[in-house]
């Protein structure tokens, strides 16, 4: 939601056909069509270098200020400017030791800004197929600087945190300063 108007990005290549690739939105005051929007900059979105698969399942996208933040796995994170209406890319950068935690593209994640921060947490990806365990990362919006709070994407238990977390649920509270995470 933004400005009164609702946003659709999405689409499952498993059910065939063309319709895996949508990006529209429709005036909720005006309730009279739905609208195109321009198409995603990476068209393609695999989960990893063997899969021939390219829809929008399971993608989550955040919106701050008056721009949607989609994140895939990459250190870049995809951008869509709602008065605009144009996309653009921004490269961030991991400051925790160690490499970038992803390797393929991840779905299935929870995202959201709060207080001038991205949180992703869960997901799966194709060599993490479970969930990662229990994967926490912020991404500063000013700096734009990731940082790994919690958890990992390897398959090993870990008795100190939640199991693996292939698609939990969450939600922000009224005064946006606390996220609530549910498997």
């Amino acid at each position: 939601m933004f400005n009164g108007c609702f946003y659709v990005f999405a689409g499952d290549p498993t059910s065939g056909g063309p319709m895996y690739k949508d990006f529209n939105y429709l005036d909720l005051q005006k309730m009279d069509k739905w609208r195109c929007l321009p198409d995603y900059l990476a068209q393609e979105i695999h989960f990893d270098s063997h899969d021939s698969r390219t829809g929008r399942s399971n993608i989550v996208i955040c919106v701050w200020g008056d721009k949607e933040y989609l994140f895939t796995g990459r250190l870049i994170v995809d951008s869509f400017n709602l008065k605009k209406k144009g996309w653009s890319v921004i490269t961030t950068r991991y400051v925790n030791p160690g490499s970038w935690p992803f390797t393929y593209f991840t779905a299935g994640r929870n995202m959201h800004i709060v207080d001038g921060n991205m949180y992703k947490f869960g997901g799966f990806s194709i060599d993490c197929l479970l969930g990662n365990n229990p994967l926490l990362l912020k991404l500063d919006m000013q700096t734009m600087t990731w940082r790994r709070l919690s958890g990992t994407v390897q398959l090993k238990p870990d008795p100190s945190c939640p199991g693996f977390l292939r698609a939990a649920s969450s939600w922000v509270d009224h005064e946006k300063c606390k996220i609530l995470f549910m498997e």
